[in-house]
């Protein structure tokens, strides 16, 4: 695909970068190489959606395990809850329910909000007057007190149909299965959600923006095609996407922060790749070692997404700061070895 926009040489067949190389390449290579933005320009916006959507399905993949993975730890501490006595082992059967444990037993009274069992009659009814949300178990009934100030009272008896089972046992087996039943299917409403977020809506809004960014340089440059600028802003979503993440590390995080983030981004790798001329040679030396260097970065943020570590922040600033220093003493030196590259053939 040819694309009309200036200082860019003829799309090349010869030695150019198979499928999978350009999309694992388009992990890291976004951030730091202004040859990947034009070569990416040269074949057009359906390479740099591929590599949204991959890197959008992968992101979605590794906050749902970190979703998943921090709601079964809480599978030790529910039964230790049990274990403990914190919270009693409960029966019911037609309709009426046996605890195991001294009553009333309080599981929370603070800030307006009440969770009690007593089946003794010791306590009857939420109040009002001093709880805005509650729950009691009685012998035969559940009390509900919602938010919006409704008082509902369930016959434990209905509760047998609603459940489709008699006797309802409560204990540390059953609800351990009831909450890893209820992590899996979240995990596939948050897996899909993200999914769609990360990658159909992201598109979307980032050709939304394009129109903006394209409007903008048309002023400036008549050549400049819609399709250029968007397969641009696509390639910028990556670092824009990188940069949210590990600022949202240190806590700086507000509306419209990855917005921002993509726009600068997305402004300058236009400027750079429209500025001056281009050598022909230079969308193909790409030194895709560089990839590799960028490669640790995204496993740490990858773990730290999954596995949430006490000093993930800190790590992760790290692994970005060496990863950095890395890049920058490699910038310094690469245009002195492709300026040496270049005279060794006139010399011959």
């Amino acid at each position: 695909m040819d694309i009309s926009s200036p200082n860019q040489p003829p799309v090349e067949r010869e030695g150019c970068l198979s499928h999978f190389q350009w999309l694992f390449a388009g992990l890291v290579l976004p951030c730091i190489s202004t040859g990947y933005y034009r070569r990416g320009m040269q074949r057009g916006p359906l390479p740099a959606a591929l590599v949204i959507i991959m890197l959008g399905l992968v992101s979605a993949g590794l906050g749902t395990l970190g979703l998943v993975q921090g709601m079964m730890k809480l599978t030790g501490e529910i039964r230790a809850a049990f274990a403990s006595g914190s919270v009693p082992e409960i029966v019911i059967q037609d309709g009426v329910a046996q605890v195991y444990g001294s009553q009333p037993h309080i599981l929370m009274n603070q800030d307006g909000m009440l969770a009690v069992i007593d089946t003794t009659g010791a306590i009857t009814y939420i109040d009002q007057q001093y709880y805005s949300q509650g729950i009691l178990l009685t012998r035969t009934e559940l009390h509900v007190l919602n938010r919006q100030g409704e008082y509902q009272r369930l016959q434990l008896s209905d509760l047998h149909a609603i459940v489709n089972a008699n006797p309802i046992l409560i204990n540390a087996e059953t609800v351990e299965n009831a909450w890893g039943q209820f992590s899996a299917i979240l995990g596939v409403v948050v897996l899909v959600g993200m999914s769609l977020m990360n990658t159909i809506v992201r598109l979307a809004y980032v050709a939304l923006l394009a129109l903006l960014v394209w409007g903008g340089f048309s002023l400036l440059l008549a050549k400049t095609d819609f399709g250029s600028v968007y397969t641009v802003g696509l390639y910028a979503s990556v670092p824009a996407m990188y940069l949210n993440y590990l600022l949202g590390q240190i806590q700086v995080n507000f509306v419209f922060l990855h917005t921002l983030l993509l726009l600068a981004i997305w402004i300058a790798a236009l400027g750079l790749v429209f500025k001056g001329p281009v050598k022909r040679s230079e969308p193909g030396n790409l030194r895709l070692w560089r990839v590799w260097v960028g490669i640790p970065l995204l496993v740490v943020m990858a773990l730290n997404i999954v596995f949430q570590w006490p000093q993930g922040a800190t790590i992760v600033w790290v692994a970005a700061v060496l990863t950095l220093a890395v890049l920058i003493t490699e910038a310094f030196f690469a245009p002195a070895q492709e300026a040496q590259a270049s005279v060794e053939p006139k010399a011959q």
